[in-house]
């Protein structure tokens, strides 16, 4: 008895110890380890042993250089890479759960010429960052290798519920670099950066969010400025974007809105939404800002290039808002999509904002080598050549098709376009012009069920996308009101909504049934206005 007592007391000591490294137990699965200070973030820092555990932040942490204690970092603060750049990341992946708890650390600072993978964790390997803020983050890198993000340098995990905001990253041969990630091949979710960020000479991927994204990002945004170098011999920035740099993997019901410029560099791939989509997705997302490309090519509202790489550039059901500015050395330019490559796909999208450039310029797309359909431009086209209302110039002798696709020959300013019908801003505000040529409206049923479209009146909007309304507005007239109330009671109590198009979307949260938790929803929206 007296053995197993000592037993048990040593097992106690050993483990008091090492809870001692930081504040205590509790962050969940086997019980280890609080974080409550600096001191305790480094002690992570140092334990590459307990890289595999959970973690829970239970105050905010300041890492001020200027404070006693605190540093300049040369490398990632957690799972840093140990500066071998030839044969990739060279250290201990972080592959446990860190639990931010709705807490921040502020004020990382990273400068460094050697080391890779840079943020607060380097290298995330099958772990989970969640409900973490990260603020008035600077990264510096004059490392050509170097990917970049102020939660994390590369992202092979899932990243939920996290941000960023207030950030200034920059430097020289940066790689890709992002305000929250620069290289994801996981998953974001319910994630967000809000910044003003600007990249380097040879920066390989500039986004708001993620320098380059090739897994999962997901209902997530970015608000903030991205500019390349504006220095006119400093370029080279291949793809940068208001939400991502380079997309091949998959964006979904995600947006951004910041003003998006080249400086005084020359970028390959420049868009409101990303630079380029090489083989991914993009769907039901949209982008508001600006994009100005000084001497730039394929330049587009929401993305500059659609394009193939291990698969073909998919675009469905998108937007784009902001103007698009190419000036008389700039090409390739849209309101939409820059460069359109063959065996790529635009569908049920539109943009509005107006398109200057020199060549190759058009109110959705600038080139089309692929396939465009369901989708419409309005905005004021400047062209010096192959410009056109609907697109500039579309390749229809080998690859490019353009069908059931519109602009509005008015706001426009055009009556040609290189593929596409135009029409008067009357008929572009009139349902039957888009039902007649096979679009799927709210509230008609001979061109199907999916619902993609809305427009309550004729000769007052353009049509939206069933998305971008709200939640709980099911009818017309737009806003939520006792007509929507009415339709909600209608369906009140079904349990089979998965067979009749989500009750008429009256299921609001996809459990197959109108319930109360719905009807909390409609409550929660009640009298709010719609786009």
């Amino acid at each position: 008895m007296k053995k197993l007592f000592l037993a048990f007391v040593a097992i106690a000591i050993v483990s008091s110890s090492v809870r001692a490294k930081y504040s205590g137990g509790s962050g969940t699965a086997g019980d280890p380890y609080r974080i409550g200070s600096a001191t305790d973030l480094l002690t992570l820092a140092g334990s590459t042993g307990d890289y595999d555990a959970n973690f829970i932040l239970i105050a905010d942490i300041n890492l001020d250089p200027n404070l006693p204690g605190n540093q300049v970092f040369t490398s990632a603060v957690i799972a840093p890479d140990i500066n071998n750049i030839e044969d990739g990341f060279q250290g201990t992946h972080f592959t446990g759960v860190f639990d931010g708890n709705g807490h921040k650390i502020t004020k990382l600072t990273i400068s460094t010429t050697g080391s890779s993978y840079l943020g607060l964790f380097g290298y995330i390997e099958d772990g989970e960052v969640k409900n973490l803020g990260i603020e008035n983050v600077s990264i510096t890198s004059e490392n050509g290798l170097a990917v970049s993000g102020a939660l994390a340098g590369y992202c092979y995990g899932d990243i939920n519920n996290c941000y960023s905001t207030e950030i200034l990253s920059a430097g020289d041969d940066s790689g890709s670099l992002g305000g929250l990630v620069g290289f994801n091949n996981g998953s974001i979710t319910n994630s967000h950066s809000t910044f003003v960020i600007a990249g380097g000479n040879r920066t390989h991927g500039l986004g708001g969010l993620v320098g380059q994204n090739d897994g999962t990002i997901s209902h997530c945004f970015a608000t903030g400025n991205v500019s390349g170098y504006n220095d006119v011999y400093k370029h080279d920035v291949t793809d940068l974007g208001g939400l991502v740099g380079g997309n091949s993997g998959t964006i979904s019901d995600s947006w951004a809105s910041g003003n998006i410029s080249a400086g005084n560099s020359f970028i390959e791939h420049l868009g409101g939404l990303a630079g380029s989509n090489f083989g991914g997705t993009i769907i039901n997302c949209f982008a508001t800002g600006n994009v100005t490309g000084i001497g730039s090519i394929r330049i587009g509202g929401l993305v500059g290039g659609n394009d193939y790489y291990d698969g073909f550039g998919v675009i469905i059901n998108c937007f784009a808002t902001g103007d698009v500015y190419g000036n008389d050395l700039s090409n390739t330019t849209g309101g939409l999509v820059g460069y359109n490559s063959q065996w790529c796909n635009i569908s049920n999208s539109y943009s509005i904002g107006a398109v200057t450039g020199d060549y190759f310029i058009g109110g959705l797309v600038g080139a089309n080598y692929g396939n465009i359909n369901n989708c419409y431009s309005t905005g004021t086209v400047f062209g010096n050549s192959y410009f056109g209302g609907l697109v500039g110039y579309n390749d229809d002798d080998y690859y490019g098709t353009i069908t059931a696709s519109f602009w509005d020959v008015n706001t426009s300013g055009l009556i040609v376009s290189d593929g596409g019908e135009g029409n008067t801003t009357a008929e572009m505000k009139t349902e039957s012009t888009f039902t007649g040529a096979g679009w799927d409206f709210v509230g008609e049923t001979a061109n199907g069920t999916d619902d993609i479209w809305r427009m309550c009146v004729d000769n007052v909007n353009y049509p939206l996308l069933w998305w971008q309304f709200n939640k709980a507005d099911f009818t017309c007239p737009d806003g939520v009101d006792f007509i929507d109330f009415a339709k909600l009671a209608e369906w009140w109590k079904r349990t089979d909504c998965a067979a009749n198009n989500d009750c008429d979307k009256t299921d609001m949260d996809l459990s197959g049934a109108v319930d109360i938790y719905d009807l909390k929803l409609f409550c929660d929206n009640w009298l709010k206005e719609s786009p």
